[in-house]
């Protein structure tokens, strides 16, 4: 089963979902329960067991057609997403996202500058550029600690990471960039745009 990047799901989010209706009888749910906890051990969250897990909703993407099955994961608002092509009752892919961590306040975390706040955009424009001067050239947006974009300055250049809700989701960019490049990388994504989930190549990595 494919693991879908972010800016493919946006992509199907783009054009609408609505609840399916009728929804999916029991059996049909039921095998779609067991094909998460099948792929549950390539996600790297607590172990199955840990938590009671069920389906929160399913949605049908106007556009596409695809369904969007919801299952539970590590804590509120938090899902495995699997992606059921219209033609098919097992899933294609999947995704973890967390929803609840969208609505959360953002922290920015800069040790080389003693900031540990909410992130305002003085913050990163003022900050990031001096980061390839500093001893301890990193700096984190965090919106919870499992999802999060990150930057290493090495010397002029940035190297980009980002997390969605476990280690099974990690991601950097497939190379480095310039001071400005990662300014708008960060206050794309500190400010509720997306332009740095799509407009750029991200490399998923195994840690």
């Amino acid at each position: 089963m494919r693991l879908l990047q972010l800016h493919e799901y946006l992509a199907l989010l783009d054009g609408q979902a609505a609840r399916v209706s009728p929804p999916p009888d029991q059996a049909q749910l039921a095998a779609w329960l067991d094909d998460a906890r099948r792929l549950w051990p390539e996600l790297r969250l607590q172990a199955w067991e840990a938590s009671p897990r069920r389906i929160e909703s399913v949605t049908r993407c106007e556009a596409s057609g695809e369904r969007l099955v919801h299952v539970t994961a590590d804590h509120k608002d938090c899902f495995l997403i699997l992606v059921v092509p219209p033609d098919q009752v097992a899933p294609a892919a999947h995704i973890l996202f967390d929803i609840g961590a969208e609505y959360r306040e953002i922290y920015f975390n800069c040790p080389a500058f003693g900031v540990d706040d909410p992130v305002h955009r003085d913050m990163i424009t003022d900050l990031v550029p001096r980061l390839g001067q500093e001893s301890d050239p990193f700096a984190i947006l965090e919106k919870t600690e499992t999802t999060y974009l990150q930057i290493y300055a090495d010397g002029p250049r940035y190297s980009v990471e980002h997390q969605l809700v476990s280690l099974a989701c990690h991601y950097q960019l497939e190379s480095t960039v310039s001071a400005d490049a990662a300014v708008a990388l960060m206050t794309s994504y500190a400010f509720g745009r997306y332009e740095w989930a799509r407009d750029w190549r991200w490399v998923r990595q195994t840690l």
